[in-house]
């Protein structure tokens, strides 16, 4: 299904040997500003794609893939995902290295693939090597081809889980993403119960992804948003993961996807034991717009409240940013707004612009693509690593995080 897309390019192996050789990589265990921070994001949001493509080929009857006991925990004899109805990663540990082991030995599958094969996957290669203690602990694309696909990984050293979607890929993706109609979204039990939220006041989000993700149902009957929460609680209950922060992010779709999620979190019951007062931390690039004004107040009544932190990159001529062409839409978060005709590459505002008369000359083939957003955002070194997440929302909105309670 991916020889379409081939192109007469160095091969995706050279472009690795071309960094590695120039020692031109991002070592991702360095300090932790949010410079580093929407990198790492970046890096996940590069690789699901790439992961995705890999998966979809070992399931294919005539492919077979090199060295896949390195994530599948089978034996050294496994080549192909054939007889693997449900997903192969569910609450096991595959470390970032096995990770980059098996997509280096199977490299040239992902020659000319639309998505994957660039410099910024080169990179995302090069630096998952030096992670520490840091694994993947769940990775579903069953029924790639009608669901929702995600990863979670966890990092020991950075004490953070994160949810990563993919973007748009498969033709049900495109259905979701056109489904424009706004649907009513269930208001979050804490908005009401804890944060004054009016009860009477309805919340609408994009019908499409509402239903992708939230209330429709999957092949075998599971609501993919439950899914999520559990393998999440499981983390935080089962595989001694207290005290970590929850990190959610994805590109185009997946930014989409990753808002409404860390929406629905950071009003949930069920997450509030586990986050212990801290925010849900949404970092998403190329997202378009989710849901309504309401949507945007009860956002906000979350990020007031310290449980949300959501940094929304967009770049400059990148119409999907301010796709739906609805005016009854509205962006949330911060945004950092790539742009390279401005001093320090970049603007760092409270909600941004919506509008198109922001993106003038929209050049979606390009400006669209992650490996854009990646060259774009590498030139805003001295804006973006000068100061925390924390810090930052706090001089751009004025919303802290609550100090905790002593306990008696």
């Amino acid at each position: 299904m991916f020889e379409d897309w081939f192109t007469e390019e160095k091969t995706l192996a050279l472009k690795v040997e071309e960094l590695k050789e120039n020692s031109d990589w991002v070592d991702l265990t360095g300090v932790s500003k949010l410079g580093m921070k929407t990198t790492s994001m970046l890096f996940l949001s590069q690789l699901v794609y790439a992961f995705a493509v890999l998966r979809e080929i070992g399931k294919q009857k005539d492919k077979q893939l090199k060295e896949l006991h390195l994530i599948s925990g089978d034996s050294e004899n496994s080549e192909s995902l054939n007889n693997s109805e449900q997903s192969y990663v569910r609450g096991v540990s595959i470390s970032s290295e096995n990770i980059a082991k098996f997509v280096q030995a199977n490299i040239d599958s992902l020659n000319g693939v639309s998505k994957v094969d660039n410099y910024l996957s080169a990179r995302a290669i090069l630096s998952m090597n030096f992670l520490k203690e840091s694994f993947l602990s769940h990775y579903d694309d069953n029924f790639a081809d009608t669901s929702v696909v995600y990863g979670i990984t966890v990092s020991r050293e950075k004490r953070r889980i994160t949810v990563v979607f993919r973007g748009s890929t498969t033709e049900v993706d495109w259905l979701a993403n056109f489904d424009l109609f706004l649907t009513e979204a269930k208001t979050p039990s804490i908005l009401t119960e804890k944060l004054g939220f009016d009860e009477n006041k309805k919340i609408y989000v994009h019908g499409g992804w509402y239903k992708y993700l939230i209330s429709g149902k999957d092949k075998v009957g599971n609501y993919k948003y439950d899914d999520i929460l559990k393998d999440i609680t499981d983390l935080y209950t089962k595989q001694e993961c207290s005290g970590y922060d929850l990190y959610i992010t994805g590109h185009s779709l997946g930014g989409a996807l990753s808002t409404l999620l860390s929406f629905k979190l950071a009003g949930s019951s069920k997450m509030d034991a586990h986050l212990d007062g801290r925010p849900i931390y949404n970092i998403s690039f190329a997202s378009p717009m989710v849901g309504d004004e309401t949507f945007k107040e009860a956002f906000e009544c979350l990020e007031k409240a310290g449980r949300i932190r959501h940094f929304r990159v967009s770049n400059h001529q990148d119409l999907v940013c301010a796709l739906p062409l609805r005016f009854y839409y509205s962006h949330v978060g911060v945004n950092l707004h790539l742009n390279p005709d401005v001093d320090g590459k970049c603007v760092v505002s409270y909600i941004g612009n919506r509008s198109l008369f922001g993106n003038p000359f929209s050049n979606p083939a390009t400006r669209h693509s992650l490996d854009d957003y990646y060259e774009r955002k590498s030139k805003t070194k001295d804006v973006l690593n000068s100061k925390s997440i924390r810090i930052f929302y706090q001089d751009l909105t004025g919303f802290s995080i609550p100090k905790k309670k002593k306990k008696a």
